[in-house]
């Protein structure tokens, strides 16, 4: 019967290279079948939508867009392990900070954060922020919230269940009241009737 189950598991070990390579295949396969444009000036037309969205939106012609092209590829690498290796440094120095002020440990990255930050120690530069900030801060959220949900320990939280839900309740209707009496009292206002609800 051992024998079977190790045969088993070696299948499924050879099946893994199939599969990557049939993986892989495909993604070659997809990516040079799709159309591609170009963060090069010289190479893509201006009135191009696709171009309009690689170039930031069109508001900005100088915002640098990771990887949109090779001419920056090396300048958004630098970027990429200067910002790993300010976060490689930063943990250590983040679990030591609740420790010593015995505050969570999201209050220590988040003072690490601002020390190697452009405003104090310039380690993360302006343009290092500007180009990650929005691919950082879906991460950092993502982090927050699992560092969040590691602190709530459910059996402590249940004999305060009670009050939380009294709270939450005249907090909605503290707001549900305060919303309607502005829109009512606005249903008298210059320009409300010009709006359309009525």
């Amino acid at each position: 019967m051992p024998y079977q189950a190790t045969r088993a598991c070696i299948r499924r070990l050879l099946a893994v290279p199939h599969s990557t390579a049939l993986l892989f295949v495909f993604s070659v396969i997809v990516a040079t079948s799709l159309h591609v444009t170009s963060g090069h000036p010289v190479l893509r037309e201006d009135d191009n939508d696709y171009t309009r969205r690689l170039s930031g939106g069109g508001g900005d012609k100088n915002k640098t867009v990771p990887f949109n092209s090779w001419s920056n590829a090396i300048d958004t690498l630098q970027y990429v392990f200067a910002f790993v290796i300010v976060l490689i440094a930063a943990h250590p120095l983040g679990l030591f900070f609740p420790k010593l002020f015995k505050l969570p440990l999201i209050t220590g990255y988040l003072v690490i954060g601002v020390i190697a930050g452009p405003f104090v120690t310039n380690l993360l530069t302006e343009g290092l922020v500007n180009m990650l900030s929005s691919y950082v801060s879906a991460l950092a959220l993502s982090f927050i919230s699992f560092q969040a949900g590691q602190e709530i320990y459910l059996p402590e939280l249940r004999p305060q269940l009670k009050s939380i839900m009294i709270l939450l309740g005249v907090l909605y209707m503290t707001a549900m009241i305060i919303l309607t009496a502005g829109v009512l009292m606005m249903e008298s206002a210059f320009f409300y009737d010009d709006m359309g609800f009525a």
